[in-house]
């Protein structure tokens, strides 16, 4: 396609009330900015699940058309004093409207006579005014609940998380509160890449099937509504849709999907975190049996010297050799075990 802009903002998952009322605001957004920025358009299709709101626009014009806009200022009876000068009130008119003395002309309106002037101003490139407008989009949605994270000024329902911007197949660079775009967006969090690379519009919309992302709300729809048709025939009965619900059905589906796998992770994180600490509590306790078993070495040693069959050892005629050496062996386990426990090692 010629002439688009693609537009995605990727977010943690939104609530399923959230995701309709979101597209069309950031729509109703973009209208009323292209609108008031004089950018031409033909249409914004909206496309939405939890985790990306797309927005593509068709023919979009390259530059903004050029401003001609004629201004009505004071009456001549106030622009112009008795010898025909022009006053303060008119030299301020034209200084608020950029326009110079010979630019203003009197015009009859009704029974007075009013300076009017034009104002022409060249537009300019769409990709340089959409850098103002597209974060101003996303920042001026309300919701009954919203959040700042990040440290971010701006609210939002879920934070986001990375943006895509694709204007005739180049990437413009936005940012939003730190959020920059550029052309790689994910795919389906538990079946599709983490990340991937666009670099069309052709070439999102392929490789989000291919990572399983069915973009397109109503082709979501038309899926589960042939898959309850086909159930309910081979049961022998038929299905009464109700839209409301279906619609419920398609982003709270993809929403517990999501959730599963992210409450997976959590899981799995926690069992990592048992893990350590059970580990650590072993090591404690492997170590503190090491330090028992080097004390209790100690008096082994002691008693095997003093157990040998040889002459000259110490105290052997002694009547309290045998407590004397008690009394040595406790003094050096103890002094070992104190300096164990100021190391930290009992």
């Amino acid at each position: 396609m010629n002439n688009y802009l693609l537009f995605e903002v990727g977010v943690e998952e939104l609530p399923s009330r959230f995701v309709s009322s979101t597209l069309d605001q950031i729509k109703s957004n973009l209208t009323k900015m292209f609108n008031e920025n004089r950018i031409e358009f033909s249409d914004i299709k909206t496309y939405g699940t939890p985790r990306r709101l797309t927005f593509i626009v068709e023919n979009i014009s390259e530059r903004q058309s050029n401003l001609e806009e004629e201004v009505k200022g004071p009456s001549k009876k106030i622009a112009l004093d008795a010898d025909g000068n022009f006053t303060k009130p008119a030299l301020g008119f034209m200084k608020s409207k950029g326009l110079k003395e010979e630019d203003v002309v009197f015009k009859t309106v009704g029974k007075d006579e009013y300076i009017f002037g034009t104002i022409r101003q060249e537009g300019k490139e769409t990709s340089e005014v959409l850098k103002t407008i597209l974060p101003e989009a996303v920042k001026n949605v309300t919701f009954p609940k919203a959040m700042r994270w990040g440290g971010r000024n701006m609210r939002f329902a879920r934070p986001i998380r990375w943006m895509v911007t694709l204007l005739n197949d180049n990437v413009l660079e936005i940012d939003l509160e730190g959020i920059k775009s550029s052309n790689i967006t994910k795919g389906h969090r538990f079946l599709g890449q983490s990340e991937f690379e666009v670099n069309s519009l052709e070439d999102y919309l392929t490789k989000l099937e291919e990572n399983f992302v069915i973009l397109d709300q109503d082709k979501r729809k038309e899926m589960i509504r042939k898959q309850c048709i086909e159930v309910a025939k081979s049961l022998g009965g038929e299905v009464e849709f109700d839209e409301d619900l279906l619609e419920d059905v398609l982003v709270e589906n993809r929403q517990a999907v999501e959730m599963a796998t992210i409450y997976g992770d959590i899981l799995s994180r926690i069992m990592d975190a048992f893990s350590a600490i059970i580990s650590n509590n072993q090591n404690g306790v492997m170590q503190f049996l090491t330090s028992v078993t080097l004390i209790t070495t100690i008096p082994t040693i002691v008693s095997g010297f003093f157990g040998m069959n040889v002459g000259g050892i110490p105290y052997a005629n002694d009547v309290n050799g045998f407590w004397i050496v008690m009394l040595i062996t406790t003094l050096i386990c103890l002094v070992i075990t104190f300096f164990m426990s100021r190391n930290k090692l009992l």
